[in-house]
């Protein structure tokens, strides 16, 4: 089953965002904010791969990315910026991990899943922003 043309997602407002499929390729998808332009867009990414796992020779992983930009224009210089925010789920194809274990690894990751996850810890956030370990 695949993603809808139409994906509405909320930003921190919370308003909702819609994002309209504008690319499709064997394994990428792309979506574009409809509020932003094609000029400063806001950008989601959906990707798949199949990669071998380089510990466990012969054995090979799943891997899902989710990337999410948004590019703005310097009203003084005229570059362009951008800023990404991505995230990739990769499990083994073989072995004793199971869907529970990623739910837990979300939960610790994910905004919205618990209040204490680490995106939704503002002070974590900024330490992680500051390339503090």
């Amino acid at each position: 089953m695949a993603f809808p043309d139409d994906l509405v997602l909320k930003d921190a407002t919370p308003t909702a965002r819609t994002f309209s499929r504008q690319s499709q390729e064997a394994n990428r998808c792309t979506w574009i904010d409809t509020s932003t332009t094609p000029q400063e867009p806001r950008i989601l990414r959906i990707s798949h791969r199949k990669e071998p796992i380089k510990s466990l020779p012969g054995e090979f992983q799943d891997r899902h990315t989710i990337e999410i930009g948004i590019t703005k224009k310097d009203a003084t210089t005229g570059k362009l910026y951008t800023m990404t925010v991505s995230s990739s789920i990769q499990y083994p194809l073989t072995g004793p991990l199971v869907r529970a274990d990623l739910d837990h690894l979300v939960a610790f990751y994910a905004k919205g899943a618990t209040p204490d996850a680490f995106y939704n810890t503002v002070v974590y956030v900024d330490r992680f922003l500051r390339s503090e370990l």
